[in-house]
């Protein structure tokens, strides 16, 4: 009944397997059913010469495929009820229907002799292997919990586990493992749809590790964006038999960047600052900038941008917009922990343009993170472009204030008409230097009878001059009565950032 493999009569091992092989009933099957892959090894005990083999069922042929064969050779010093006996070399199976095989090899010469087959002392059966999660797609593959723990080896060489970040984080792992391991962790690959390694660590197989014990390996700090990642762990022994069990758990010097805010990483959508609306937050790896649009005056100004605040390497820059949407850097200062607090000061800005302020980690890929604080300034704001030309001139009656930028292409110069001005005039300098000039109603220069300066003294015949604030002498101008040729006041901006002035009759 148990001739051939595929005989109704083959039963299940049993251990021992008994049985006798000759002539007549040269060859006798029974089947080996792993749930569980094995490192399987017999004890073959034969009272004549055999043969033992374990097969496996070749599914294209249908016909059995010797995986492993081993003689016993019949000893002329046996006598009665004693046998030879041969231990089979250690096999790796994976789960799986295999036979099991005896032959007699003397059975065509009138051979004959009783068998026994049991399990070596040697026999393992890998039961602790789990294989809804032996591929990062699988369904049964879960999320990551800590500890992380688990059973790798031959027949379920590699676990894997996803690991979700809601937030950029640096993350460190402790990996203990009873037998050699390697941890990896991956990035889905979104052009190929395969697991790209981003960080690899290897547990070295301890030969003084006893009983429960495991090495442990302590993963190098790797930072990671927010998303989706897959943790596996492997047994680069499983094909020659090693098998262990692992546990992984987040290190104390994993950190977890949730300051991180994602609305205002690109500048067309960023919030505003103004002189009303601070700006404050947090840079750093997962979020290395932050954006505003900066609101100023309807005639533009100068301003300042006050950083505070900073714990680490951050950088504040000022972009002009240009008609194709692109930035273009107007002015940039770095801080540090050591230097916590610096300015963009005096910075003209016109108020029919785009600006847009940025605070960035420089560090970030080195996760050097920071908080800040920017508060905007308004030094002053300019005239305005009404009265940049001879025939839009303001037409002064009275008290007059006006501001002005050099070189900006912004508001560089005031035209005044003193046409209806009576009596004395006294011009006075409130921030940087300014250029006065004197024309008549044709616009060609005149030049003054008199004018006195901030310290007292007196000028004949000035046509302009320089005016510049806190000198003792070129602060202020006054002008006891303006001559009947006197119409125009060109006042133009001589110094960089602020140049404010004031214009009143003299007390």
């Amino acid at each position: 009944s148990d001739d051939t493999y595929d005989g109704e009569g083959v039963a299940a091992f049993a251990d021992p397997w008994e049985g006798w092989v000759g002539y007549g009933d040269a060859t006798d099957y029974t089947v080996l059913e792993l749930k569980d892959a094995a490192s399987v090894s017999f004890d073959v005990a034969s009272s004549d010469a055999g043969k033992f083999t374990i097969w496996t069922l070749d599914a294209k042929t249908n016909r059995l495929k010797s995986v492993q064969s081993t003689a016993t050779k019949l000893d002329k010093n046996i006598e009665g009820d004693q046998k030879n006996v041969v231990t089979t070399k250690a096999q790796l199976l994976v789960a799986g229907t295999y036979y099991l095989s005896m032959e007699n090899s003397n059975a065509k010469k009138g051979g004959s002799g009783d068998y026994t087959v049991v399990k070596n002392a040697n026999y393992t059966v890998f039961d602790k292997g789990d294989d809804s999660d032996d591929t990062y797609d699988g369904e049964g593959v879960a999320a990551f919990a800590d500890p992380w723990e688990g059973w790798v080896g031959y027949g379920d060489a590699t676990d894997y586990t996803v690991l979700e970040l809601k937030d950029a984080a640096s993350v460190s792992f402790d990996v203990a493992s009873s037998d050699a391991g390697k941890f990896t962790i991956w990035t889905l690959d979104a052009k190929t749809n395969r697991l790209k390694s981003v960080q690899s660590t290897a547990t070295k197989l301890d030969k003084n590790i006893e009983g429960d014990q495991k090495n442990v390996v302590t993963t190098k700090a790797q930072l990671l964006e927010a998303g989706t990642y897959y943790l596996s762990m492997e047994n680069p022994n499983a094909k020659k038999g090693g098998s262990g069990d692992y546990a992984v758990v987040l290190n104390d010097k994993s950190q977890f960047f949730t300051e991180g805010s994602y609305d205002d990483n690109e500048w067309e959508e960023a919030p505003e600052i103004s002189t009303e609306i601070a700006m404050g937050g947090w840079v750093g790896f997962g979020d290395a900038i932050d954006y505003r649009c900066v609101t100023v005056n309807e005639n533009g100004g100068v301003y300042s941008f006050n950083l505070t605040g900073v714990e680490d390497n951050v950088k504040m820059t000022v972009y002009s917009v240009d008609a194709k949407g692109k930035l273009k850097s107007l002015k940039s200062v770095s801080a540090t922990a050591k230097k916590p607090s610096i300015s963009i000061d005096s910075l003209a800005l016109a108020g029919n343009t785009n600006y847009v302020l940025a605070v960035e980690a420089t560090g970030a890929k080195k996760a050097q993170n920071s908080h800040y604080s920017v508060e905007m300034e308004e030094n002053g704001v300019f005239t305005g472009m009404d009265n940049n030309n001879w025939d839009t001139a303001t037409v002064l009656e009275g008290g007059f204030e006006g501001s002005l930028a050099k070189g900006t292409g912004l508001d560089t110069v005031d035209y005044l008409d003193l046409s209806n001005w009576e009596g004395s005039l006294v011009l006075e300098m409130e921030a940087g230097s300014v250029k006065a000039s004197f024309f008549d109603e044709n616009k060609k220069a005149v030049k003054l009878d008199a004018v006195t300066f901030a310290n007292n003294t007196s000028k004949k015949g000035v046509a302009s001059l320089t005016l510049k604030d806190g000198d003792k002498v070129n602060d202020s101008i006054q002008i006891a009565a303006l001559d009947e040729s006197v119409k125009y006041l060109k006042i133009e901006a001589a110094g960089t950032g602020l140049n404010s002035y004031s214009i009143a009759t003299l007390a």
